[in-house]
């Protein structure tokens, strides 16, 4: 399995496990209310169990709409680390072609300049948006990389370190520095998993709306992150999250591994 299996492993291993946790929630909730009355003749013999049963049932008509804000956010956590993972995946990629800094596409070698300049920058706070960085480590192998040494490293997490949520603006300026083809163009809307989100819609018409989608997920998003608690979130909520998500995954995928590939 590469690199780039592995950052698709991980999202669909993350996601599987926020719908079986949305799944639960739903599932028993179902089930322990329609079969209360079963439930309670079986207790009826176990006193222990009734009362127990009794404090289970009394939770029946609490709102999950908080679960479901919670596995909303960690679906767009799980998705903000595959685009980490499959940025520093193609940036090895790249890397490993080569054996010394000046190699590399100039492009790319001028994104990572100055990707680690605005971590750099952060230096005197010993800080990258309020979390501890090696800096030190940076410094060091960007000398092997301006002195054009051989077995130079890259510092991939520089590309997504700083970028915040993965707004469509965001994502086109990333994409851009690691010479992919732009997110939200044709190819995306031609993609099979994005096509079938889309309903079988145009290839540019799909695109448009997996654009529109990622822009009000992350005001959803946004809305339960900074307190805006009366947002309302269904299971169904989830579920379609994670739908999109895995669309745009496979989108994704795709033309990393064209631009690998070249």
């Amino acid at each position: 399995m590469d690199a780039i299996d592995r950052a698709k492993s991980t999202m669909l291993s993350q996601v599987a496990e926020i719908l079986s946790n949305a799944r639960i929630r739903e599932s028993f909730a179902s089930f322990f209310v329609a079969n209360a009355s079963a439930l309670y003749s079986y207790a009826n013999m176990r006193p222990e169990i009734r009362r127990e049963l009794d404090s289970v049932l009394k939770l029946k008509s609490t709102d999950p709409v908080a679960v479901y804000r919670g596995l909303l956010i960690q679906v767009h956590g799980a998705f903000e680390l595959f685009v980490k993972n499959l940025s520093d995946s193609i940036l090895n990629s790249y890397s490993s072609k080569v054996t010394k800094y000046s190699e590399l596409d100039v492009k790319i070698r001028n994104a990572h300049a100055v990707k680690s300049a605005e971590v750099l920058a952060q230096l005197n706070e010993g800080k990258v948006n309020g979390s501890p960085y090696d800096f030190l480590t940076l410094q060091k192998n960007l000398g092997f990389c301006f002195a054009d040494l051989t077995g130079f490293i890259l510092n991939t997490d520089v590309f997504t370190l700083t970028m915040g949520n993965c707004t469509p603006d965001r994502l086109e300026k990333l994409f851009k520095a690691l010479g992919l083809a732009e997110p939200f163009d044709d190819n995306t809307g031609k993609n099979h998993h994005v096509k079938k989100w889309a309903n079988g819609a145009g290839a540019r018409d799909a695109a448009k709306q997996a654009k529109q989608r990622l822009e009000e997920e992350l005001r959803k998003r946004n809305d339960i992150a900074h307190g805006k608690i009366a947002s309302s979130v269904s299971y169904h909520d989830v579920e379609q999250s994670c739908s999109f998500f895995l669309a745009l995954t496979e989108a994704f995928l795709e033309k990393a591994r064209a631009a690998i590939a070249k």
